[in-house]
């Protein structure tokens, strides 16, 4: 089945969501709006409003993971490897310890660890762990020691910036990897120095950016990878998603939902869609199922009546958070 990731309100926000779209019994009680998952073994990383924790993804007890942050803090990202959790977002403490915008902790022990980056100038908005190390984006002006702009390699171990540098122009909200490429979207117009608006797809070993550039008229909240495709959430005025090409570029299909996306996520031949209330042919409520060979809705809909600002897949389990205080009509909030 999948799990799913509420606002924080009293009652818990992380309910268990079988593959018909109906609900298991699951639910998980947190303290703020979630924004950020990620599951490792057992464990359910959740991030979001001054959140951070980790919960048993089978019963749903809290755990003593729980590194502490600095006030009004958000946790946008989370990866988990080879036994540490990387975090992300807005914020300049963790575990007690100055961190600006990124840090590192235990995946076991919640300690936050020496690994410090230390992000300058802006945020971080989103992270992809790659072969060559830890791929980082946002709106940041110096990383690592060193300056780059907006996108960055970071070393896993040390924290420190590697070599690889394909500076952008603007925020860089999106990364994923795909085969031995990273494909990064956000409201950038050049990347690495050629133009390539809002997406591009970069060398993961050499940073060297490539000729693929099917340029995106609206900036690029989130991507996803699947069998030769890449799948594109814009934040466009009629809430766009397009596929295209992962070697030409070409279009291959182009659907308006009429809300803005916040995430898509792809499994078993369906993309997922955060936070699309009005999909064409058919209303969905803040979630819906897309068929990645048409873009067509497909019948699973369990509705949430609030916006959906998360996604993350894990096998066969999806995991959602955002505002929503139920889903198909029961309290999840």
């Amino acid at each position: 089945g999948w799990f799913l990731g509420g606002n924080g309100l009293p009652g818990g926000n992380v309910v268990h969501l079988l593959p018909d779209g109906s609900l298991a019994p699951l639910n998980l009680t947190t303290t703020g709006e979630v924004t950020s998952l990620a599951v490792s073994g057992s464990l359910l990383y959740v991030g979001g409003w001054n959140l951070l924790a980790a919960y048993n993804a089978t019963s749903g007890h809290s755990t003593p993971w729980h590194p502490s942050l600095s006030s009004s803090s958000l946790i946008r990202t989370i990866v988990v490897e080879n036994g540490t959790v990387y975090f992300g977002g807005a914020f300049t403490s963790a575990g007690g310890q100055p961190r600006a915008n990124l840090a590192a902790a235990d995946a076991s022990t919640g300690a936050v660890l020496d690994w410090n980056p230390s992000p300058q100038g802006g945020g971080v908005y989103t992270l992809a762990v790659c072969d060559s190390g830890l791929c980082v984006g946002g709106t940041f002006s110096a990383i690592g020691g060193q300056a780059r702009s907006c996108l960055a390699m970071l070393d896993l171990a040390t924290g420190e910036a590697k070599s690889w540098a394909a500076d952008a122009d603007g925020a860089v909200l999106t990364l994923v990897r795909d085969g031995a490429s990273i494909v990064a979207g956000g409201t950038f117009q050049s990347i690495g120095g050629v133009s390539r608006p809002r997406l591009a797809m970069i060398d993961e070993l050499s940073g060297t950016v490539g000729a693929w550039n099917p340029g995106m008229a609206d900036s690029v909240q989130s991507v996803v990878a699947m069998d030769g495709w890449i799948f594109v959430a814009s934040h466009s005025a009629d809430g766009r998603i397009t596929c295209l090409d992962a070697v030409t570029g070409e279009l291959r299909w182009q659907v308006s939902t009429g809300r803005f996306l916040t995430q898509v996520a792809t499994a078993q031949g369906r993309l997922y869609v955060a936070h699309a209330e009005a999909l064409v042919s058919g209303a969905r409520g803040n979630l819906a199922a897309m068929n990645v060979a048409s873009g067509l809705p497909l019948p699973w809909n369990p509705s949430a009546d609030g916006p959906v600002r998360a996604l993350f897949l894990a096998g066969d389990k999806l995991y959602l958070g955002g505002d929503f205080q139920a889903v198909n009509g029961i309290p999840r909030s």
